[in-house]
């Protein structure tokens, strides 16, 4: 795959700042979400429900910053147009195999579980429009294939989304091992040791508890 140039933006570029309809910082008032951020974090994992406002607090920080970049509009040498959110809400998890041991880990993404990432998602879809419209690009003559410009419903963006064009990840596994403390779920400390282990540590990418807004492979 050749890439000519990645821009990420940050939340006022695409249409989430304080000059535009919706700010960051107030997304969830603007969703109808006043209260109860564990239900939309885990609503089908009580387990978690004890752990997430200060999780969700962080994620809400991480995001609210206009200097750090919420989406990646990956530019290939092809005919596919993509972009990548980069601060996600939704969290998923990973389970044994308990029927079969030595099989694979099971991997639940929940993608689009908190519907503050499903906002962003249509946002950033919008805003690739704006980037074909562009003269740079334009000269091109891009044409949107699917859904098609005609699709302009925030109900059919988002079921189109859902069902044929957001992939649960771009390929560079993370977080399922985080360094947080025990307490919060975390599965490793900042000295690299699994709790309640001897002589365990992980090294790798599943230690960041929060996927950073940029390649895995230049962070690791």
């Amino acid at each position: 795959m050749s890439i000519a140039l990645n821009l990420k933006f940050t939340s006022p570029y695409f249409g989430l700042s304080s000059h535009s309809e919706m700010k960051l910082r107030g997304l969830y008032p603007a969703l109808g979400v006043k209260s109860g951020f564990s239900e939309h974090m885990w609503s089908d994992r009580p387990v978690y429900h004890a752990v997430a406002p200060p999780i969700t607090s962080l994620h809400i920080a991480r995001i609210s910053f206009d200097d750090g970049a919420v989406v990646e509009f990956p530019f290939e040498a092809g005919a596919i147009g993509a972009f990548a959110l980069q601060r996600l809400l939704s969290r998923g998890f990973i389970s044994l195999n308990t029927t079969s041991p030595e099989s694979p880990p099971l991997v639940y993404y929940r993608t689009f579980s908190n519907p503050l990432d499903v906002s962003l998602a249509i946002s950033a879809l919008r805003y690739s429009r704006k980037l074909n419209d562009q003269r740079a690009v334009a000269g091109f003559a891009p044409v949107e294939l699917a859904p098609g410009n005609n699709v302009t419903d925030d109900a059919a963006l988002e079921a189109f989304l859902r069902d044929r064009a957001m992939a649960p990840t771009f390929g560079h596994a993370s977080g399922s091992t985080s360094m947080l403390p025990e307490a919060l779920g975390g599965v490793v400390g900042p000295d690299l040791r699994v709790y309640g282990t001897r002589r365990l540590s992980v090294v790798d990418a599943g230690i960041m508890p929060f996927i950073p807004a940029t390649h895995l492979c230049t962070t690791v």
